[in-house]
């Protein structure tokens, strides 16, 4: 009779500890597909914020506007050097997106710096990126919609 009940011991002990190791098996691969988001996550958001030009909080005319500027291709040697601009206001609650082209901006900035015929190394510098907040902001702005003022 002892050695029936041993048996049923053992038998129950091992069937539930092969269960719990079933259940942190599933557990330990559900949190390795998590991390493998959250990586990916990770690496997209990186990616999306080293194409950031230009950030900036201002308020305009009482109204708090965020405004972000990012480089459409964000590739070094990259043959695209038109910018997307998003205005977000949080009264609102609106985003204002819009594509300005390489071509446009040559010349805004051409405009602004008062030069003619700019190399796409001449736009990204310091004195481009004045230029480039100072009229693509104010012109694309209100022409697109007429009560963002700067």
């Amino acid at each position: 009779m002892s050695a029936i009940y041993c048996q049923k011991m053992w038998r129950g002990f091992f069937l539930r500890r092969k269960h719990q190791q079933h259940l942190a098996a599933i557990v330990a691969e559900e949190q390795r597909q998590i991390k493998a988001y959250r990586d990916k996550l990770r690496d997209k958001r990186k990616k999306s914020e080293a194409a950031v030009v230009f950030k900036k909080v201002r308020v305009v005319q009482g109204i708090t506007s965020c405004i972000v500027f990012s480089r459409k291709d964000n590739r070094r040697q990259s043959c695209d050097y038109g910018i997307i601009a998003r205005v977000y206001l949080p009264v609102t609650q609106e985003t204002f997106k819009f594509v300005v082209e390489e071509d446009t901006l040559r010349e805004f900035i051409e405009q602004a710096l008062e030069i003619d015929g700019l190399s796409a190394n001449e736009m990204m510098t310091p004195e481009g990126e004045r230029a480039k907040r100072a009229s693509l902001v104010t012109e694309e702005c209100e022409a697109k919609y007429g009560y963002i003022h700067y």
